[in-house]
């Protein structure tokens, strides 16, 4: 994956927008989702519906064609699974919202990787390591 370098601004933008789309996944796909499967019986239905319609999700998505191999929908699956179990057992959005970040994780430090400050730190760094006489 190639990081491009963006400003700072840029930068805020884009961790509310990672941020408030992650959110908005979870408030739609397990909180909503599950407020009406209640029927406890049916909860493998319920969990595999979501699973499908997560995946459904994430393969219509503007950008998937670009980053998505079969694999990653298979990941992506297995994430909606456990997490949808996750949130039957628990009832916990917050907990839920916890989750999906830390399996975001990789994409969320590549983005502040990428602002302009966290490059110039690294090229700083480097920068006096090598002109070091010693």
């Amino acid at each position: 994956m190639i990081i491009e370098s963006c400003s700072n601004h840029v930068l805020l933008k884009n961790v509310i927008q990672f941020v408030w789309l992650l959110v908005a996944e979870e408030l739609l796909f397990r909180y909503l989702f599950f407020q009406y499967a209640t029927n406890t019986s049916h909860a493998a239905f319920y969990i595999l519906i979501n699973c499908l319609i997560f995946i459904y999700y994430h393969y219509f998505n503007r950008f998937s064609y670009r980053f998505y191999k079969l694999k990653d929908y298979i990941y992506h699956g297995l994430f909606a699974i456990n997490v949808g179990i996750l949130f039957m057992y628990t009832n916990s959005f917050l907990l839920c919202v916890i989750c999906h970040l830390l399996y975001n994780s990789i994409q969320f430090v590549t983005l502040i990787l990428s602002s302009q400050s966290i490059r110039r730190v690294f090229i700083r760094r480097e920068n006096n390591e090598n002109t070091y006489t010693g």
